[in-house]
């Protein structure tokens, strides 16, 4: 219907059973929307460049909105659809836009605490037990619920994403240089990988300033980790035996099982009683690389050695007091060394004096290779040979053999 639409005759429209337009012989395309709950909303019909289906745009509701502040509005959008612009349009843009902004402002507010936590999440169960330990170590004192030391992650936990520049991170890390250098390296490669997962991932893409992680200077920053050039010589064993004589049982034992197969730190501390075969003389070590298992010898002095042990948990080496179920390696021993004039050297050495110790039997070191868990390489087989474990026992037994002859020990009663 059309009528000369007034405040007063507004006021007095009732609704009806279904919904019901007014339009005002004044204002050509402008009228009122009486819905049957009695709501009453101005609208404007048109067509956008005078052509095509007829557009009705909703202007606002009345009492909000007067009949005077309708009439102007109806002709702003008036002129727009003469224009050929769709007003309609227009505002779900600007809607978009203002949720793009909305969600922007709530991005850049993301720490790089929210990030790695993030990152752990979404990669734990991919990750090995101790690579997964190694980034929660990183993030204390976050994601415990002990009071430890902050470490450098942990210090730039509630940085926002925007501020990690170049700049901020070089003076980031030559700060935690001043007092811990390798583990600061440590920590960067972990920070490095989680910021490169970041640009490939929607919620975080564009967030962190570019060359944040890859610019000269800042790789310049953080020292180089060097591999460890020490290793006990021969004529320190006795000693090394005496040293680790004065320490606890399961560390003495964990420290000769490293020596004995040239395992890594991690490797043989996570050892599960399930890993051991004490039927068929076997070890089975998860690589802590690669994760792919190898299956070396267990050559008699290190059954004895880890049949004395008792079975605290499922960890060989177990601890009662660490959460982590197994024991650590304690300062105690590196003392012990300096004090009884041995190098200062730590348990990881002990892989690298296996093989230099192996040098003096004159085993393969395609042997040596497989029992360490080194892959193959063109350098050192042209074609490699996975040995059968009675091939490596032999040798194994040999190099175990030379170790304790050095020591001091006798081996009467283990080989016949």
């Amino acid at each position: 219907m059309e009528a000369k639409l007034t405040t007063a005759k507004i006021e007095k429209l009732e609704p009806q059973d279904k919904q019901y337009f007014v339009w005002d012989v004044r204002f050509t395309g402008l009228g009122l929307r009486i819905s049957p709950g009695g709501s009453k909303a101005f609208i404007y019909q048109g067509r956008v460049g005078g052509t095509g289906t007829p557009k009705r745009i909703t202007l606002g509701k009345f009492p909000v909105m007067s009949l005077q502040d309708a009439i102007d509005k109806a002709s702003e959008v008036s002129k727009q659809l003469a224009s050929g612009i769709d007003p309609s349009r227009t505002k779900a843009d600007n809607l978009a836009k203002n949720k793009a902004f909305a969600r922007d402002q709530v991005r850049k507010q993301l720490t790089f605490g929210d990030l790695f936590t993030h990152y752990i999440n979404t990669h734990k169960s991919e990750w090995s037990k101790t690579y997964l330990n190694d980034h929660y170590q990183a993030a204390r004192p976050y994601l415990t619920d002990k009071p430890y030391m902050a470490q450098p992650i942990g210090n730039i936990w509630e940085v926002s994403l925007a501020e990690l520049t170049p700049d901020f991170v070089e003076s980031w890390i030559r700060k935690e240089n001043e007092t811990r250098a390798t583990t600061m390296a440590k920590n960067f490669r972990m920070f490095k990988a989680c910021a490169n997962w970041a640009e490939d991932t929607d919620k975080y893409a564009e967030l962190i300033p570019n060359k944040t992680y890859n610019s000269r200077k800042v790789n310049k920053s953080v020292q180089s980790v060097r591999a460890h050039k020490g290793s006990l010589q021969k004529q320190q064993l006795e000693t090394w035996f005496s040293v680790v004589g004065q320490i606890g049982s399961v560390q003495r034992a964990a420290l000769i099982c490293m020596l004995m197969n040239g395992s890594r730190p991690g490797e043989m501390l996570q050892l599960k009683w399930t890993d051991i075969d004490f039927e068929w003389n076997t070890i089975k070590i998860v690589d802590k690389v690669d994760q792919w298992e190898r299956v070396i010898p267990l050559t008699p002095y290190t059954k004895q050695t880890i049949q004395a042990l008792p079975r605290i948990n499922d960890f060989v080496f177990g601890s009662k007091v660490r959460q982590e179920g197994y024991i650590e390696v304690t300062k105690k021993y590196r003392t012990l060394l300096v004090e009884n004039g041995l190098p200062n050297l730590p348990p990881k050495a002990m892989r690298k004096s296996f093989r230099t110790l192996s040098e003096w039997v004159d085993v393969p070191r395609g042997i040596v290779n497989q029992v360490m868990g080194h892959r193959p390489s063109a350098i050192d087989e042209k074609h490699y040979v996975d040995r059968p474990i009675d091939l490596l026992r032999m040798w194994h037994g040999r190099i175990e053999q030379f170790i304790l002859k050095e020591a001091g020990i006798n081996t009467d009663h283990l080989y016949d």
